[in-house]
């Protein structure tokens, strides 16, 4: 089923990773210039199990977690999209900023969803909620060390 916003003939995003998201010393995503209004931070994010079963999809909920202090470093930057890149299954989920802020299910009202510490409160957003989903070949997102 598609979304509103897939009828509205919008241009596959387009970003230039820039400027590295740091929290608790460690680079979470990274936040450049873009074909959306703003700056666009992008995460990459396995689908499925990985690295001895770790796993960054949440399936209760159905989509991906950020941590309250990465999503108001966020805001500092400008952000107003967050692209998911889904290393390990061919797509690209992009996100408006304000869906995270806004969203019911969090760390304190979901069970299973652990707090993840310095971070803070976990939000997640359901994949089925993205404003658009892209092929990782219709997305254009350069590297910041310059490579797609």
């Amino acid at each position: 089923m598609k979304t509103l916003f897939e009828f509205d003939d919008a241009d596959p995003i387009a970003v230039r990773e820039k400027d590295p998201l740091i929290i608790n010393g460690r680079a979470i995503a990274w936040v450049g210039p873009s074909n959306r209004d703003g700056p666009v931070a992008v995460m990459r994010r396995h689908r499925h199990e990985y690295d001895g079963g770790r796993q960054d999809y949440f399936r209760k909920v159905g989509g991906y977690t950020i941590g309250a202090a990465t999503l108001e470093a966020m805001k500092l930057m400008d952000v107003e999209r967050i692209a998911i890149e889904e290393v390990d299954n061919d797509r690209v989920l992009e996100f408006q900023l304000q869906q995270y802020l806004t969203s019911d299910y969090r760390s304190s009202t979901v069970s299973g969803l652990e707090d993840r510490g310095r971070d803070g409160e976990n939000i997640c957003i359901p994949a089925s909620k993205a404003i658009y989903k892209w092929t990782r070949e219709e997305a254009a997102i350069v590297a910041a060390g310059g490579g797609v």
